[in-house]
């Protein structure tokens, strides 16, 4: 599943996590968070302007040609960093829960001896189990752990 993912939408999977925050901050228009929650929940491909526009230091960051692997480097590595405004986590999941338009996994993570417990969104609705590990940025599930 994870390789279908273009370098966009793969970046958008994890930075669906922030958006709200960066609408908060006034970083991005509540018009391009829709359009990027729209992208997020049907696969739709982000365009470079658009991901440039809104996620200007973490582009660059990322650097150029843009790829999967320079894209996962920086998410689950360089944005991993627990001093980061919102680290990326691995955590399992412990319970699954729907409504009719939104899907929530509860999960757990263990940091230096503490249990955290959350609930999650699976905004790209990634088929998911009990007992999967995930990672998670922000209160999003970004895509399935691997190894």
């Amino acid at each position: 599943m994870n390789d279908q993912l273009t370098p966009n939408k793969l970046f958008l999977a994890y930075a669906v996590g922030c958006i709200e925050s960066l609408v908060c901050k006034g970083s991005i228009t509540q018009e391009q968070y829709n359009l990027l929650r729209r992208f997020a929940q049907t696969g739709e491909e982000p365009s470079n302007e658009l991901m440039e526009r809104c996620f200007p230091k973490a582009c660059m960051r990322i650097g150029y040609p843009r790829t999967s692997e320079r894209v996962r480097h920086f998410w689950r590595v360089v944005h991993r960093n627990p001093f980061e405004e919102s680290p990326v986590y691995v955590v399992e999941i412990v319970a699954l829960q729907s409504t009719s338009d939104m899907h929530f996994v509860q999960a757990t993570r263990i940091d230096a001896d503490t249990i955290h417990t959350g609930y999650y969104e699976n905004v790209r609705h990634i088929p998911l189990d009990i007992g999967f590990k995930v990672y998670v940025h922000g209160m999003v599930v970004a895509e399935q752990y691997t190894e």
